[in-house]
């Protein structure tokens, strides 16, 4: 959701809560350092699903919903369908929407709330960016969106990054219709170096180690579609950790059976899958995995399996990911 901050602090101010959670005391804090701070304009991301999520406090000037799929389903509903209408919670009375492209289930449930709230959507094409090729960890893509036409060296690899840059770059024309002044050109600019920790990211080369977040069954089958676009070696070194909460072993069979070999470790977290347990699914799929509780254990034992043209994979939950990113900085 992309607001104007100063409308947004009197109202979580107001809220008053008598018991406010943790998440509730972040909100209010992120919002009170953008007031001081005097922030013209902030990004704020949605939490956990949307309509009750502490963030949704705000009237935005442009609402975002972005690619729907099954995550957090304990909380936010077994079906595609209840899952949009949480993140369709967001929506406000006349307030524009850019909407990723959707399955038709959630597709439906956006458009109703839309028209229910007369909202315009702004609804972005499935071929509405062109890959082209890769270099030098960038991908060159053409965009067509319903007001211009772009040419772009964009920073970010992974198929699904396409979608994204034309979500993007449709929030930032429905914000220049509004008269937030952003040219053509910075559009590009910003594009060709933008950064996403953790996303994709080449840490080193030779072996190439990369990591990425792929925390949901939706975000590991992109992975594997994106190492297979992007890059290319000879074998699969992966270190995989889970939290126990997701689709485990539909995101273990899609992604473990690519490698030669697997390390399991424990993320972070009290919700996370053990390296032991993870290590018995596993199993079923590829019998050449050992379970690792140190991370830079498992690092530096990957790191001798793989030989110089060969593919060192980080992913799983993002609890881990962070942890894996440090110890490859402080070591490199």
């Amino acid at each position: 959701m992309v607001s104007k901050v100063s409308e947004a602090v009197d109202k979580v101010v107001a809220l008053g809560y008598d018991h406010p959670t943790e998440f509730e005391i972040i909100t209010c804090t992120m919002f009170l350092y953008f007031y001081k701070e005097n922030v013209d304009f902030a990004v704020v991301e949605v939490g956990l699903g949307g309509r009750l999520d502490s963030t949704n406090v705000i009237v935005p000037m442009v609402s975002v919903i972005t690619s729907i799929s099954f995550d957090h389903m304990n909380i936010l509903g077994d079906s595609l369908g209840e899952i949009a209408s949480e993140k369709a919670g967001i929506i406000k009375e006349a307030v524009p929407v850019v909407l990723f492209p959707q399955e038709e289930e959630s597709l439906k449930v956006i458009e109703k709330v839309c028209l229910e709230k007369e909202c315009t959507l702004i609804k972005v094409e499935e071929d509405s960016a062109e890959y082209l090729e890769t270099a030098d960890c960038k991908q060159h893509i053409t965009l067509k969106t319903g007001k211009e036409k772009y040419d772009i060296i964009l920073a970010l690899l992974g198929k699904h990054q396409l979608l994204n840059c034309a979500v993007a770059v449709s929030t930032i024309e429905e914000l220049v219709k509004q008269g937030v002044p952003v040219r053509k050109e910075s559009i590009i600019s910003a594009l060709s170096k933008v950064k996403w920790h953790g996303r994709l990211e080449v840490m080193n080369t030779k072996p190439l180690v990369v990591i990425d977040g792929a925390h949901n069954i939706d975000g590991i089958k992109k992975l594997r579609d994106s190492v297979e676009r992007h890059f290319k070696y000879k074998k699969m070194v992966l270190i995989l950790g889970i939290l126990a909460d997701k689709q485990v072993e539909e995101m273990i069979e899609t992604i473990a059976t690519k490698a030669d070999r697997v390390i399991a470790v424990t993320p972070n977290s009290e919700r996370a899958q053990l390296a032991e347990e993870l290590k018995v699914v596993i199993d079923k799929y590829n019998i050449h995995c050992e379970a690792e509780e140190n991370y830079e254990e498992a690092y530096l034992k990957a790191l001798k399996y793989c030989d110089k043209d060969d593919i060192l994979l980080i992913s799983g939950s993002l609890y881990m990911i962070g942890d894996m990113r440090k110890i490859i900085k402080d070591r490199e």
